[in-house]
């Protein structure tokens, strides 16, 4: 398949086989069969442009720290996109899956997911996709990188949302923030090395089980029920690659958030670590 990336400005474009993809700050759009397709793409570029003009206000009239990681999101980003902060965010609409990708600053599987996200954010944010809107620790675009963190200090955080710190670094996968407090945690181990392909296919992997399970309409109280499955099976096709990600004991497991829900849980972190998010 043939892969081509492309900037104009603050505005990204890739496109893969047929489809093509737009990425700006505040919108994202994704046109398949988009050769010949030229009306869909002029009504695409139209309302990208009223965005891009949005952006400009907002971002003439706003400290940098206030600004939201483009293209990647950091764990305050989805905190104001899930309190519905829309001049904050990319836009303003329910995902059916979200997670938090947690990581020490350290070396092993720690360094190689930092160095990935911030190497690659724009990519990292179209190949979650429209399903998965997944939220770190770390503000790439302001500069407030994980090495900013103590470990112990990921760890809290940690257990604020269910997860032991000996899971860490791992996805914290949840749907309905606002109602629910159970998660889906994928482990990804404690390895010496991690190069870009094994993170990328855990990641591809992961977006792409969320993709078919909101293809076939699943209901909201069963999808995480749903991609643990998948995920189990998905993994047992590569048992090499997949051992690469799997620490002592489970790799998969459930969780539930300290607070009544998960938005509160996140609420109460942007709080307390307000210093450093």
């Amino acid at each position: 398949m043939h892969n081509l990336r492309s900037r104009l400005g603050n505005i990204f474009f890739f496109y893969s086989g047929n489809q093509l993809c737009i990425i700006s700050a505040s919108y994202r759009a994704t046109i398949c069969d988009f050769r010949g397709n030229w009306g869909k793409i002029l009504q695409v570029l139209t309302k990208l442009y009223m965005c891009q003009n949005k952006d400009n206000t907002i971002i003439r009239s706003t400290r940098k720290e206030n600004q939201v990681s483009n293209p990647i999101g950091s764990l305050k980003d989805l905190q104001k996109l899930l309190d519905g902060q829309e001049q904050y965010i990319y836009e303003q609409r329910i995902f059916p899956f979200y997670g938090v990708l947690l990581y020490t600053p350290n070396n092993g599987v720690n360094g190689a997911l930092h160095n990935y996200v911030k190497s690659n954010p724009e990519f990292f944010h179209t190949q979650t996709g429209d399903n998965w809107r997944v939220a770190v620790l770390e503000d790439i675009t302001n500069e407030h990188f994980i090495d900013g963190f103590k470990p112990e200090e990921v760890y809290i955080i940690a257990r604020y949302l269910g997860v032991p710190v000996d899971q860490i670094p791992a996805f914290v996968i949840f749907t309905e923030p606002k109602e629910r407090k159970e998660t889906l945690i994928v482990q990804l181990g404690e390895i010496d090395q991690a190069t870009n392909e094994d993170i990328r296919k855990v990641i591809s992997t992961i977006a792409a089980k969320i993709d078919d399970i909101c293809e076939n309409d699943v209901p909201s109280d069963g999808r995480l029920a749903a991609l643990h499955k998948a995920l189990s099976e998905a993994w047992k096709e590569d048992p090499v690659w997949a051992f690469k990600f799997k620490a002592m004991g489970k790799w998969l497991a459930t969780g539930v958030v300290s607070a009544a829900t998960i938005v509160k849980a996140i609420n109460d972190i942007v709080v307390v670590f307000a210093h450093l998010l």
